[in-house]
């Protein structure tokens, strides 16, 4: 008998997540597509996340148990290596992620898929909706238009039109990936640089959903990708810029003003950080003080600080963005 092949395969790297993965897994077990596959990577979970999936799935979505796979680390990987592991577990025509603290609407793999199909395309996005509690919020990932120039640059932040470089609301069809885009350790970023290598692919083809089904909660401290900017983080992030510029062997100016913009965001993860003295972050930094990138208006007064700091006035920089919040506490205690 031969055996089915999965139109979707969705992988959802699990940690920590047991307060919020009931309603991702029943959000996904309902979903109105019914050939799917579900990759859950156990990235050495602390909590019972993983006996929740394991009671909802046999309690109330039996018919999707031949369609779930669990992978077991034996120890905490990071979200990278999880994500890894999960498109080298898959065997749909497509994948998509989806992080264990969302959930989606029920039609959104049928509809993905459905646009998939009707365009051709190679990569299908949508928009979102982010959940702050009680408050909903739309963030519309219309591309500028669907040419694959138009939205490597808009997802590495060159642009003003910046989207959003996550994986979970990005249909990609499975045979143009790789799982050795994803660098073990380097969890920061390492959905936007996957999207990046992906979209080095001239011949790709884009479509795009107009709906947003899709929840992304923002909570503080509760997503899976929220990492803190601790100093060894912050060593795997020069890793991750390393890896950034080995990417491309054919380098035009949009690949180069690409793989500086991702640079520029990882040195400002690194800067805001504080965990420097003048020298070393010039060391490090230094020799990207001419790259650039656009940031929202909110933030963009950390790109002149921070090529102050490249240039060695590291602590004079810092303290000076953490001015405002000082002035801020001050005022309000």
């Amino acid at each position: 008998m031969t055996a089915i092949i999965p139109e979707v395969s969705v992988i959802i790297p699990v940690f920590g997540s047991a307060a919020y993965i009931a309603r991702c897994v029943r959000s996904l077990f309902g979903q109105t597509l019914h050939e799917m596959e579900f990759i859950f990577v156990d990235d050495c979970t602390p909590d019972d996340s993983i006996a929740i999936i394991e009671r909802i799935l046999h309690d109330e979505y039996p018919q999707r148990a031949n369609q779930v796979k669990i992978i077991r680390h034996s120890d905490n990987r990071g979200v990278a290596t999880s994500r890894r592991h999960g498109i080298e577990a898959a065997s749909g025509r497509y994948i998509i992620h989806c992080d264990p603290d969302d959930w989606t609407d029920n039609d959104m793999y049928a509809t993905m898929l459905a646009e998939a199909l009707r365009s051709d395309a190679d990569i299908v996005i949508c928009d979102f909706v982010i959940e702050h509690g009680h408050r909903s919020e739309l963030s519309c990932q219309r591309p500028r238009s669907l040419d694959r120039n138009d939205i490597i640059a808009d997802i590495c932040g060159i642009t003003p039109t910046p989207l959003y470089g996550s994986l979970w609301n990005k249909l990609i069809r499975r045979e143009i990936v790789s799982p050795m885009w994803f660098v073990d350790g380097c969890n920061y970023m390492e959905d936007a640089v996957f999207l990046f290598t992906l979209l080095l692919n001239p011949g790709l083809k884009t479509g795009y959903c107009n709906c947003a089904p899709y929840h992304y909660r923002q909570t503080e401290g509760a997503s899976i990708t929220t990492i803190s900017a601790s100093r060894p983080q912050i060593m795997a992030d020069l890793k991750m810029i390393s890896h950034i510029h080995s990417i491309a062997t054919h380098r035009d100016e949009l690949t180069v003003r690409c793989i500086r913009g991702l640079t520029i965001s990882l040195a400002l993860r690194a800067f805001t950080a504080g965990v420097f003295d003048n020298e070393e972050f010039k060391r490090y930094y230094g020799r990207y003080h001419a790259y650039h990138r656009i940031l929202p208006p909110k933030l963009a007064i950390q790109l002149p600080l921070l090529r102050l700091a490249m240039r060695g006035h590291y602590r004079l920089a810092y303290n000076l963005y953490l001015l405002p919040r000082t002035i801020y506490r001050s005022l309000h205690q």
